[in-house]
């Protein structure tokens, strides 16, 4: 398995012995990006390229959908001191076109994965295949069944609070909260344990959650910690990016409403709303890479511990 870049528990039983995972510090895993992007810029400004583009597309692909329509009409019909009746809010779904709406859900679900796949095979294999990076094979197959296994999980989740939650509310208010908290701990279990499966994924072909779970069970906290504080830094950079962002391009924007969207789908095409959809993937395409980033780098530090000639990382 060693010959093909895989790497596994089994490997790491047979060759090193009682294994000490390396430790690696959350804070600078969650800034990992910049150092990421200084040893790489010509491949940061290529995703981030895409990125927009991508951005772009799907912003067009919304407005083609009604989404934006309701938006506006959905900000309209809140505005007042009641809330909106049934009826309202029946006229203001009814303007979203479902079909459409479900053609956009599939093919972003197959674009998030070919883009994703591009990030890991960089940051964890140092690898850039096909087109400008972006390949559809067996890394993009599996990530989509990591996805696919990661949501199974969560709704499954999802349901049993809901389900649950609402015959417990009956009885008692204050232990349905109880539920509300344990799925809340849940979602920060699965962070822990399983925001890796990106990374584990890349490194040996396969989707394989239990496996992501067993290498992040000793430094559980500190991958909760990584990913909270890199989404909490470029969340709160990208929020006034995003802000300033809009000031900015806003007279050129044209007839934009309550909402902060074009009216109508024509004005998707006006200077301002192309600059704004394009930043505005270019920044989301930034958000995720650095996630990405944070993975890699807990993954590259954690295998310093193996001798040079069986790390996953040089093989």
């Amino acid at each position: 398995m060693l010959g093909r870049g895989r790497y596994t528990a089994f490997d790491k039983q047979i060759f090193c012995g009682d294994f000490m995972q390396a430790k690696f510090s959350p804070s600078d895993a969650a800034i990992s990006i910049f150092g990421f992007i200084k040893a790489n810029p010509q491949f940061t400004y290529r995703y981030i390229a895409i990125s927009a583009v991508v951005g772009l597309l799907n912003s067009f692909a919304l407005a083609a959908a009604g989404l934006f329509a309701f938006l506006e009409r959905f900000t309209e019909i809140s505005k007042g001191s009641s809330p909106p009746s049934s009826s309202e809010m029946m006229a203001a779904v009814n303007m979203i076109k479902l079909p459409h709406l479900a053609i956009f859900a599939i093919i972003s679900t197959f674009v998030t994965i070919l883009v994703l796949g591009m990030a890991l095979r960089k940051t964890v294999l140092n690898k850039e295949i096909g087109f400008y990076g972006l390949s559809w094979g067996n890394d993009e197959n599996q990530l989509g069944i990591a996805m696919l296994q990661l949501a199974g999980i969560w709704f499954a989740a999802y349901v049993l609070v809901f389900i649950f939650g609402s015959l417990v509310a009956m009885v008692s208010p204050f232990l349905a909260v109880l539920f509300f908290v344990a799925f809340v701990l849940f979602m920060v279990f699965l962070l822990g344990r399983c925001g890796m499966f990106g990374v584990y994924t890349i490194v040996n072909q396969k989707a394989s959650l239990a496996q992501t779970a067993r290498e992040t069970k000793e430094q559980f906290w500190s991958f909760v910690g990584a990913y909270f504080l890199a989404w909490v830094i470029c969340f709160i950079v990208v929020l006034v990016m995003q802000a300033l962002t809009g000031l900015a391009l806003r007279p050129l924007m044209g007839d934009v409403g309550a909402s902060g969207y074009p009216t109508d789908f024509k004005g998707t095409f006006s200077i301002g709303a192309i600059l704004y959809f394009a930043l505005n993937g270019a920044f989301a395409g930034v958000f995720q890479l650095a996630l990405v980033c944070v993975g890699a780098f807990a993954y590259h530090k954690m295998n310093e511990a193996l001798p040079a000639t069986i790390n996953p990382a040089t093989n």
